[in-house]
Parts: C-alpha cells; structure tokens; sequence
C-alpha cells in the first residue's frame, strides 16, 4: 500500500486545495508512485526512504534518489521550517512515539504547514472483525495503533489541528477471481459493498487525515 497508485492523484489533488506552498517531504517514500504523483501536481518533492532497494527504484521512477536520512530530531534541526507540506504513508504506526515523531513532523513545517498522514485503522469495521488476528498486529514491525481519535489527539497536542479526515479501504479482488473462478462476482460484491459501507461511515482499513500547523 506504501507504493500503490490508486490513491496518489486523489492525495495530491487534496494537498493542491489546501495550501500554496510547494515544498515537500515524502517520508519514507518507498518505490516513490507518492512522490510521482506530487510531481506531476507541480510540487518540489524531496524524499527520504532508509531501503537501499526501495530507492534505487525510486530513483528509475523519478529521476532522483531520494536521502538516506533517519527521521529523527537531528534531522528536524537540520531542516527547520523548511517544508509547506510533509507526506507519510504507512510510515507513522514504525516510529517509537516515545522519541515524538510528532514533533519533528512540526519542526520541519512552515507555518500554517500541512501533514499528511495514511496509517492502518485499528477501530475499522475490519479490524473489529478479525479481532487479534488483524493483518496489521505484525509486531515489531508495527509498533503504534491508531483510531481517528487517537490520531488527532497526538497531533492536537504538537500543534495541528485536523484539516480533513477519511477512511480508505483496498483489497487485491484479483484474489477472488483466482480462488473462485467463475463463482468471484458474488464474494466480490459482498466485500465491495462491505468496504464502500465502511468507508462511508469512516471505519474503512486506513485512515487518511490531513493536518496543518497552527502554533
């Protein structure tokens, strides 16, 4: 999902009618299909991403490589005020909130700077439903997990205040198709209709919410 297209355009589009900066941050950026999408909005990307693999491919993408840089308070000090907007997807749920990600995140903002952050949704209709075998209770990988209100307390209490919130649901139904053969329309509708249900009522898989910096 780091790395998946269909929600770029609509993010960058989102990121377009909030603000008139053009400076960004792609944290933990991955392959770099975000950072794409920015670019194609007429946004100044800059990235950093820890995976040699992820990126060299970021690279063959985007025509740059972005930074081997650690998110973390030395880095903040370093670029200060620097960004109109930073962009995190599936990056929040890995950092050890002891260490205030959050901070950092309003550190490296300009003022009235926006923040944009995708996580997994740990009160998702889904989520309820699988219980303790959620797919995203993968510790130590994940070491956070956020519901709308949790999110929007941490970042109330660094200086944000919420812009915009949404819910977000994915699924491979390809998947269905290989398991079902012939058989996949109907276990394809019912899920479809399950996820467009929980997203209208902001309990889909991933939360997207949108933040600006305030004080």
């Amino acid at each position: 999902y780091p790395n998946a297209t269909i929600d770029a355009e609509r993010i960058a589009a989102n990121i377009k009618k909030m603000t008139t900066g053009s400076n960004v941050l792609d944290v933990g950026s991955g392959y770099g299909f975000f950072s794409k999408a920015l670019i194609m909005a007429n946004l100044n990307v800059e990235a950093i991403e820890l995976s040699e693999a992820s990126r060299k491919l970021y690279a063959r993408m985007n025509g740059f490589e972005p930074g081997d840089f650690s998110f973390n308070s030395e880095f903040a000090k370093k670029n200060a005020a620097k960004y109109d907007v930073i962009f995190l997807s599936q990056v929040l749920e890995h950092l050890p909130m002891n260490m205030n990600p959050v901070k950092h995140l309003h550190a490296l903002l300009k003022n009235n700077g926006i923040c944009v952050v995708a996580v997994p949704h740990f009160q998702s209709y889904l989520s309820r439903l699988q219980g303790k075998k959620d797919m995203f209770i993968v510790p130590p990988e994940h070491i956070n997990f956020f519901t709308i209100a949790s999110l929007n307390k941490v970042f109330a209490e660094n200086g944000f205040e919420t812009i915009k919130s949404e819910t977000v649901s994915r699924y491979d139904y390809s998947k269905l198709r290989r398991k079902f053969g012939l058989f996949s329309a109907l276990p394809q509708f019912a899920l479809h209709t399950f996820f467009t249900i929980s997203d209208f009522q902001k309990k889909g898989m991933f939360i997207n919410t949108y933040f600006r910096k305030t004080h």
